[in-house]
């Protein structure tokens, strides 16, 4: 048992938690700028230019580095602006492999590439008025969400 009070106690526990994140933090700032030649690379050749339909970040804070770039108003997930980017990305140095993640609601597609030090994330969103995608309703779900208020005796 410690001599150190209850408060005390946890105050040097958030201590040493910002302390833990700040050394994450500098290790994934260490590596991002390791792999700083190749992330922009790749980034100039997915996003030369400003465009109203598309926007660039790179997310340097997290575990792996990574390139976001975001592709709007697209006709379909074979619009060929997106498939240029996944040919890149895929042949880029030999057959890469692609993860996916769908979100129906926003008519959005994720695509990951895990590359050596870090990742590049393609969010597409279709156009909600695409001809060739729509939202499709598969099922329902009916949610109870209890509501609660203050009563004193």
């Amino acid at each position: 048992m410690s001599n150190k009070s209850y408060a005390v106690r946890r105050f040097d526990s958030s201590v040493a938690q910002a302390n833990d994140f700040r050394k994450r933090l500098a290790e994934a700032l260490k590596k991002a700028k390791a792999f700083r030649k190749q992330m922009v690379h790749i980034a100039k050749m997915l996003c030369p230019l400003e465009n109203d339909n598309a926007s660039l970040y790179f997310d340097v804070d997290s575990y792996t580095p990574k390139i976001c770039f975001t592709m709007h108003q697209l006709d379909s997930f074979k619009d060929n602006r997106l498939a240029t980017a996944l040919w890149f990305l895929t042949s880029l140095d030999g057959q890469r492999e692609v993860k996916t993640s769908d979100w129906a609601e926003s008519l959005n597609r994720d695509y990951k590439f895990e590359f050596e030090g870090f990742d590049v994330i393609i969010s597409a969103y279709v156009k909600s008025d695409s001809p060739t995608c729509r939202k499709v309703v598969v099922g329902s779900k009916t949610e109870v969400v209890n509501e609660y208020k203050i009563v004193c005796d």
